[in-house]
């Protein structure tokens, strides 16, 4: 039977990082401004009201910062768990 490696209680796994609230709120709060940004550069002739509105790049354009938000956050936390055990090979700088 082999033993599992100890992990730190307060250090989530991916999964668990991913659907903290925490992340959650971090994903929201910065699609919304990294959204509205991209929504004015990339759609700037429909919020001047000279063109349509493309409602498939404007749902695109707040769900991508979301994803690269919450994907960052949720590696990064877990990621701590190999630093706490020691295995840093795959960590920047680690030992190869």
């Amino acid at each position: 039977m082999t033993e599992q490696p100890s992990v730190a209680p307060d250090v989530p796994t991916f999964g668990q990082a991913f659907a903290r609230c925490s992340t959650i709120v971090r994903a929201i709060k910065i699609s919304v401004i990294v959204g509205s940004i991209l929504c004015i550069i990339n759609q700037w002739e429909a919020v001047i009201g000279e063109a349509d509105l493309n409602i498939l790049k404007l749902i695109l354009t707040y769900i991508v910062p979301f994803c690269v938000s919450s994907y960052s956050t949720a590696a990064t936390l877990s990621d701590q768990i190999r630093l706490f055990e020691g295995d840093s090979k795959d960590m920047p700088g680690g030992k190869d």
